[in-house]
Formats: C-alpha cells, sequence, structure tokens
C-alpha cells in the first residue's frame, strides 16, 4: 500500500472523485488549491482532497474509494495518513458530509465527532437531488477531529514538555531495545553520574560529556589517568563529582572485562531476561529482583555507583524493561 501526493492533471482521477462529490463544477471549486492524495494497492483504490480553511482548520473535501474495494479499510488508512501527516500544522480535521446513514457513522468510527451544520446545501448549491443509501440529502454536517500538535502526545508523567531534549530522548530513545556496545557503555557511565541527582541533569549535559570523554572510546576512558581526572574536574559542563568521575573510569574498565568474558556487553546484560523485554511500568517501583542481582554482581566486579536504583533505571532505559505508562503514546504490553 502507498499513499502518494498528486501535483499535476488531477482531473485524470474525475471519475473517482465524482463518487463522493456528484457535480464537477462544486469539485473545481476546491480541487486545484487542494492537496490531492491516492493510495495505490495494485493500482489506485482511493483518494482524497484536503484543503486549508483558515484558523488552524484542515478540510477534508473528497475522499472516495473505487466501488469494487471498499469496506476494505482503503478509508480509514487514507483519514490515518492526514492525521500523521499534518499532525502539528492544523488543530483540526474538518469533513463536511450529508446526513448520511453510511457516511456520518463512518466519519464517527474514524474518531470524528459532529460539530455544525449548514441547513439546506446540497438543495442550494446542486442542480440536483442527492441520494445516499436511500435518503435525500438536505443539509450539510460538519464533523470534526483534533490534530494533536506531537508536543501534546500524551507522555509518561516524568518527561518535561518544557525541555525539548528530554522529549525527543522520551520519545526516540527511552526503552528503546538497545544492543548497541556503545549506546549500553555510554548509558551505563550516564546513569552512574544521575546517582542523587534527576536524569533530566544529566541528559542537559550528555553532549558536554560525550565532548569530554572522547566520544565515550572505550579504550581512551580506560586510559584514563590523573592528568585526565584533574582536567574533568574542572570542566563545568559535566558534573564535577570526583567520586563518580573516578567510578566512571573503573567502570569503563571492569565493562570492557566484562565484553571480554561474554563476547559483548550486550550477551551480559540480555542474558538476564533470556534476551526478552520484561514489562512493568508501576511509577512506584524503582528497584526489582532482576536489578537487584545485577547490581550485586556488578559490584562484585568492582564497579561502584550503580545500586540497585540505578541498574533498575539503566534496565528502563535500554528497553530490557519497557516502562512506558498505560497512558503514555508509547505504552506497548506483552501479549
Amino acid at each position: 500500500m502507498n499513499i502518494r501526493e498528486i501535483h499535476e492533471n488531477k482531473k485524470q482521477f474525475l471519475p473517482l472523485l465524482l463518487l463522493a462529490d456528484e457535480q464537477e463544477d462544486m469539485i473545481d471549486r476546491y480541487l486545484e488549491r487542494g492537496t490531492m492524495y491516492v493510495l495505490e494497492d495494485g493500482g489506485v483504490k482511493a483518494e482524497c482532497v484536503v484543503t486549508d480553511e483558515g484558523g488552524g482548520i484542515l478540510e477534508l473535501k473528497n475522499l472516495a474509494v473505487e466501488p469494487e474495494t471498499q469496506r476494505k479499510g482503503y478509508g480509514k488508512a487514507l483519514i490515518d495518513f492526514l492525521v500523521r501527516q499534518y499532525a502539528g500544522c492544523y488543530a483540526l480535521l474538518q469533513v463536511g458530509t450529508g446526513d448520511s446513514p453510511l457516511t456520518v457513522p463512518f466519519y464517527e468510527k474514524c474518531g470524528f465527532v459532529r460539530s455544525h451544520r449548514i441547513p439546506n446545501f446540497f438543495t442550494d448549491h446542486y442542480d440536483h437531488p442527492i441520494y445516499e443509501a436511500g435518503v435525500q440529502l438536505v443539509d450539510m454536517v460538519y464533523l470534526q477531529r483534533k490534530l494533536c500538535h506531537p508536543a501534546c502526545k500524551p507522555r509518561c508523567r516524568w518527561c518535561s514538555l518544557a525541555n525539548p531534549l528530554y522529549v525527543r530522548y522520551h520519545d526516540e530513545e527511552w526503552g528503546v531495545p538497545c544492543h548497541d556496545y556503545h549506546a549500553l557503555y555510554e548509558l551505563l557511565i550516564l546513569e552512574s553520574f544521575q546517582a542523587g541527582l534527576s536524569w533530566e541533569t544529566v541528559l542537559n549535559k550528555r553532549q558536554r560529556f560525550r565532548e569530554v570523554y572522547d566520544g565515550f572510546d572505550l579504550d581512551k576512558v580506560c586510559a584514563y589517568g590523573e592528568e585526565k581526572i584533574a582536567q574533568l574536574l574542572s570542566d563545568e559542563g559535566i558534573i564535577r563529582n570526583r567520586r563518580k568521575i573516578r567510578a566512571s573510569i573503573q567502570n569503563s574498565r571492569i565493562f570492557r572485562d566484562i565484553q571480554e568474558e561474554y563476547g559483548s556487553f550486550d550477551a551480559y546484560i540480555w542474558s538476564w531476561t533470556e534476551g526478552k523485554i520484561l514489562y512493568e511500568n508501576d511509577p512506584a517501583i524503582t528497584t526489582s529482583p532482576l536489578s537487584d542481582a545485577i547490581s550485586k554482581d556488578l559490584k562484585k566486579r568492582g564497579m561502584t555507583f550503580v545500586g540497585s536504583t540505578i541498574i533498575y533505571a539503566y534496565l528502563q532505559a535500554i528497553g530490557v524493561i519497557n516502562a512506558h505508562s498505560d497512558d503514555c503514546w508509547l505504552h506497548t504490553s506483552s501479549v
């Protein structure tokens, strides 16, 4: 299935357009100023035309599906596409239709709600009576669906919407199953700096951490000595805690040892769940038997600042534990 925009010769689809709007001169009022899309699935199966009506309103002027392929989800697929395509650009997606027992329920199932109506629209503007499902259409019924701005998507409550960096981290990184050794390493070191602080504080300094920690090059960090420690302690762009800085170097060396033992840190960390994702999203839970066990093992190996709370947060970050809240748009659950 493919949806593409039509820029030229929109009238080539006139037979399809006329399925939704029976009078060509009425189509002419919006076709050229509108944006047209067609849905292809082994040929063109459906089309739609939308127009900018001002005031944050995008209006769906025409939506039609080839008769032989109706009730296969093509109409809804176009609406879902419009919602994704224009979220953040408009406040509302609006559609006007006759008070039909077929069309109105379809739009309501697609998330639209009745807004207002224009009396006698079809009798005043069309040169012949318009019928659908045996009912003559008289009034134009308008329905609307909110187009949510990306910043308004429901997210986990800890995510500060005022911080775009935090929002991107929540949406694109947090909870995504991670198997890249470099990302696993960087996150483990940064999580150790979080102890006693908020993750947002660490995240805001992440870019500077990357710069002064040589891009988190594992071998380079493992080789850090007193001179480098002094440089790090003098850098105002990072968290200047002597014990945490020393721990980051020692933990890096142990991280490398684990890689040599298991072949990769990825193999080590995911072995604790046999590669499975756990689904736990109770915000009151900050440790678990799993984080207790991993924390104990890492400490036994010589790591510090890897308490159970830190490890639990780390497991959430790398996707071993999926913890997006029930009302978050990224929430998923085990089947």
